[in-house]
C-alpha cells in the first residue's frame, strides 16, 4: 500500500505542473473547451462567428424584485421589456471586468512616454519648465514644452498629469519633494485608467440555466424574486453599440500591460475593442462556469 501511495505521489509530482500548465491555457465558452491563446488571436469578428454557431435559443435573467429607493428595476424590466445595464464595479465578483495591468510597469512606460512627448530627459527637466510658469486662465501647461502634441487624448492626459504636479510641487512650494509627487501623479493616473477600463461597458448578465438554486438565492432575493425568459431569434435585434456575447471562463488573468498601455491613447478600433472584451468584460474565473 505504501509503495502504491509513493508511486501515486511521484506520478502527481511529475505530471501536476504539466496538467496545471495545460489547464492554464484552456477556457470554457458556451460549455465547450477552447485554447485560450487561439481565442485571443482570432479577434472580435471571428469570436462572434464561432459563438454564433452555438448561440442559445433562449436566455434567462434573474431579478430580485426589490425597490431600491428610486424604482423597482425588476418590475420595470417585466412591464416595459427593458434591461438595466450596470457598472462592473457594482457586481459581486470583485474581479469582474478587471484587467491585469501591473502598476510599476505602467508607471515606467508612461514616464518614458511623457519624457519623449514633452522633449525632456528627466523629472527635474519638467520641474524646471513648470517653475517658470505663471498660471493663467485657460492656459495649457503643455504649451510651455517644446514639442507639440497632436493626439488630443494624450494631450489631455498629460495636461491633467502636469496640473497635478504643478499644484503639488510649485503652488504648494514643495520643490524638494518633486520626485515623490511625480510618481504620485502617475499613480493617480493609473488608478483613473483602471477605473475607466473597468467601467467602459454597461453590462447585463444572462444565463442558460433557469433552475440554478444558487442563482435563485443570490440574484432572486432568496427565491422571492423571479426569472424572465428571453427568446433569441431574428427579431432579437440589438443596436450597433450593444453586443450579446458569451463569457470566457478561465483560470487566470495574464499581465496585459504590454497590450494596453502602448495603445491607451489611440482611438478605439476593433483590435483595441477586442482586447477590452477578451481581458476585461468577458473574462471570468473558472469557478463561475457552472452559472453558465
Amino acid at each position: 500500500m505504501q509503495i502504491e501511495q509513493s508511486l501515486l505521489q511521484g506520478f502527481l509530482a511529475l505530471y501536476e505542473p504539466l496538467l496545471n500548465s495545460f489547464l492554464d491555457n484552456q477556457c470554457f465558452i458556451n460549455q465547450r473547451v477552447y485554447d485560450i491563446n487561439s481565442i485571443e488571436n482570432m479577434g472580435l469578428d471571428n469570436f462572434k462567428k464561432i459563438t454564433e454557431i452555438r448561440k442559445p435559443f433562449k436566455l434567462f435573467k434573474y431579478f430580485n424584485n426589490v425597490y431600491n429607493g428610486e424604482c423597482n428595476y425588476s418590475q420595470e424590466a417585466l412591464v416595459n421589456n427593458t434591461v438595466f445595464l450596470n457598472k462592473s464595479s457594482s457586481f459581486d465578483d470583485i474581479f469582474d471586468s478587471s484587467i491585469n495591468i501591473n502598476k510599476n510597469s505602467y508607471i515606467e512606460l508612461r514616464k518614458e512616454k511623457y519624457f519623449n512627448v514633452l522633449g525632456v530627459q528627466s523629472i527635474s527637466d519638467i520641474i524646471s519648465v513648470l517653475k517658470n510658469v505663471t498660471l493663467k486662465e485657460d492656459m495649457w501647461l503643455t504649451s510651455f514644452f517644446t514639442h507639440s502634441i497632436e493626439n488630443a487624448l494624450l494631450k489631455t492626459r498629460i495636461e491633467v498629469f502636469l496640473q497635478r504636479l504643478f499644484c503639488n510641487v510649485i503652488l504648494n512650494q514643495r520643490i524638494n519633494e518633486y520626485e515623490q509627487f511625480f510618481y504620485a501623479a502617475l499613480e493617480n493616473e493609473y488608478d483613473d485608467y483602471i477605473e475607466q477600463l473597468k467601467n467602459t461597458f454597461g453590462v447585463s448578465c444572462f444565463t442558460t440555466n433557469q433552475f440554478s438554486q444558487l442563482m435563485w438565492s443570490f440574484y432572486a432575493n432568496n427565491h422571492k424574486g423571479f426569472c424572465l425568459e428571453y427568446v433569441i431569434d431574428d427579431s432579437f435585434n440589438l443596436e450597433p453599440d450593444y453586443k450579446l456575447l458569451p463569457l470566457i471562463y478561465c483560470r487566470n488573468r495574464p499581465d496585459a500591460t504590454s497590450r494596453f498601455v502602448p495603445i491607451m491613447d489611440d482611438t478605439t478600433d476593433n483590435t483595441k475593442l477586442w482586447q477590452l472584451y477578451f481581458h476585461g468584460v468577458l473574462r471570468k474565473g473558472m469557478e463561475w462556469a457552472l452559472s453558465r
